[in-house]
C-alpha cells in the first residue's frame, strides 16, 4: 500500500518526535522498516542515533499508548471503511494495555508515569473506541 504526503508527514513525526520502535511505527502504517529507512534517506530525516537517546525504562504503556493513538487517527481519518476486524484489533491493543498496567509493581517500575495518566489514556482511547463503533454501524 502506498502512503500519501500526509501519512508520511505522521510516520516522520512518529519517527522523529516518538520513542516508539521504529518496527512499530511501521505495522501502524503498514510499511517494511526498508521502506521507511529508504523513504527517510531520500527526504533527509534526522538519523534516530542523532537524537538524544531513549531513557533507560522505557514506559511501555506510554508506547502502546502512542500506538493505539496512531491506529485510532488512522481509522477516524478513514470512517467509511472501518471494519469490525479493525475494532476487534483496537480493543486487542486495549486489552494489552490493560494487562501491562496489571503487572506486579508496574508502577514502581516505571514511575514516571502515574496512574492517574494511565487511567486517563484509557478513558480517552474507550471514549474514541465507542465512537468508531457507533460510526461503523
Amino acid at each position: 500500500m502506498k502512503l500519501s504526503e500526509a501519512e508520511w508527514g505522521e510516520v516522520k513525526e512518529a519517527y522523529e518526535t516518538s520513542d516508539m520502535r521504529v518496527v512499530e511505527i511501521c505495522a501502524s502504517y503498514d510499511v517494511s522498516p526498508a521502506t521507511l529507512y529508504a523513504y527517510a534517506r531520500r527526504h533527509n530525516w534526522l538519523k534516530r542515533n542523532q537524537k538524544k537517546s531513549r531513557p533507560k525504562g522505557q514506559d511501555f504503556r506510554a508506547r502502546l499508548a502512542t500506538l493505539l493513538d496512531m491506529k485510532l487517527n488512522a481509522l477516524e481519518a478513514d470512517l467509511p471503511h472501518v471494519k469490525a476486524t479493525d475494532l476487534t484489533a483496537i480493543a486487542n491493543l486495549l486489552k494489552l494495555f490493560d494487562k501491562a498496567n496489571e503487572k506486579p509493581g508496574a508502577n514502581e517500575a516505571e514511575p514516571h508515569i502515574r496512574a492517574d495518566q494511565v487511567a486517563a489514556m484509557r478513558r480517552r482511547i474507550m471514549t474514541r473506541i465507542d465512537a468508531l463503533r457507533d460510526n461503523a454501524k
